[in-house]
């Protein structure tokens, strides 16, 4: 069971080492579709500003002809007059939504920024990850060979008996053993006697009365 730990514990690790480089590798691509999404909203938001732009002068240029009406004496005065305060509403609309415009791409220039930024912490990081990779799973192959080498050495030495046995408790419990703290099971902290405490020191194998597992003992 020990050898089992190592080597649950090898595989735990190869995956996360092979998860960091996954997980670098979406958080690169999250971080450029952001910016990509920014640079879309920015690009929309600078070709609303032009088009309201267009319409300003397109209506400064009508408010001109009315005043020009007005001056001139020539026309009608009235419907001048009213065109140049139906324009000023419009205008003041504008105007207004300039200024939100102006706000938004400024608002989304400083996103773009802190989106570039993140991108270049993400390479970094997965760099990092994928530099490191080979050398831990090198290191990880060699440890899980030691493991399973030791743990086919031990399997050896057990009887057909016994193997099935163990194999029954880890496909039901997870674990064929549990190690006793204090004076009770870890695993399900069922007491356990003194005489099994006894039994165990003289190298016989116990279950626990409380989830079945052997039980190892203290120290």
């Amino acid at each position: 069971d020990c050898q089992d730990r190592v080597i649950d514990r090898i595989r735990k690790d190869k995956g996360a080492a092979d998860a960091s480089v996954t997980d670098g590798r979406a958080a690169v691509k999250d971080a450029e579709a952001e910016l990509a999404r920014l640079q879309g909203e920015l690009a929309a938001c600078n070709t609303q500003q032009r088009e309201h732009q267009r319409s300003v002068e397109t209506y400064e240029a009508r408010r001109k002809s009315a005043e020009r009406v007005l001056e001139s004496g020539g026309g009608d005065p009235e419907a001048a007059q009213r065109q140049i305060d139906a324009v000023a509403d419009i205008l003041d609309d504008l105007e207004t939504k300039l200024l939100e415009g102006m706000e938004q791409a400024e608002t989304l220039t400083e996103q773009i920024g802190a989106a570039h930024t993140q991108i270049e912490d993400a390479k970094k990081a997965l760099a990092a990850a994928e530099e490191a990779h080979p050398k831990t799973i090198t290191a990880l192959k060699a440890e899980y060979a030691t493991a399973q080498a030791a743990r086919q050495k031990a399997w050896d030495q057990l009887d057909h008996h016994t193997r099935s046995k163990y194999e029954m408790l880890v496909q039901r419990k997870g674990r064929a053993v549990a190690t006793i703290e204090g004076d009770s099971c870890k695993a399900c902290r069922r007491f356990v006697q003194p005489q099994h405490l006894q039994d165990l020191q003289r190298g016989l194998i116990v279950p626990c009365r409380g989830c079945g597992r052997w039980l190892i003992p203290p120290g």
